[in-house]
């Protein structure tokens, strides 16, 4: 929907957000067996905290329950500096508030227009929780979902020679 940061930046200004940072990063928060509207206040403090302002960040709930996201700013050059202040996340969320919560991170981007498939990345990135667990960060670039070709094992069983169909 948004071709520019100021075309954002006006739209997102009566939520209370900006955006002044030249590159992004999108945060998936999937909580656990917490209530989201008690975790709001904790998760923004446990940010607050872990991303000071070094970084712009502007977190929201989902329409999912349990489902928070957070919109990451940063200088360029800071890039590398975003994961280790995401897994300091997670441990301060669990040591100081009690919260358990795996977090899907997207690619980083410089251009506005790629806001929505940043959003998709920090998705599919924070759904492998069901595979790796409860409090564990997952970079979307980790992910490797592609679909080989299916071989026909059928047709590579007759070609066997010398066995019998009951053999193959």
């Amino acid at each position: 929907k948004f071709d520019s940061f100021e075309s954002y930046n006006r739209e997102a200004k009566p939520l209370g957000m900006t955006f002044d940072k030249p590159r992004y990063q999108v945060l998936m928060l999937r909580l656990f067996d917490q209530e989201s509207e008690a975790s709001r206040q904790p998760l923004t403090a446990a940010f607050a905290e872990c991303f000071g302002t070094d970084f712009t960040w502007h977190l929201r709930d989902l329409f999912e329950q349990s489902m928070f996201v957070c919109l990451v700013g940063m200088d360029e050059g800071m890039e590398d500096s975003l994961m280790p202040r995401a897994l300091h996340l997670l441990d301060v969320c669990a040591e100081k508030y009690g919260l358990t919560l795996s977090i899907g991170v997207s690619n980083c981007y410089a251009d506005i227009s790629h806001l929505s498939t940043a959003c998709f990345e920090a998705t599919q990135a924070v759904r492998e929780h069901f595979i790796r667990g409860r409090h564990q960060l997952i970079p979307y670039s980790e992910l490797s979902r592609t679909l080989t070709a299916q071989t026909n094992h059928l047709s590579s069983l007759s070609e066997l020679s010398g066995q019998t169909p009951q053999q193959q």
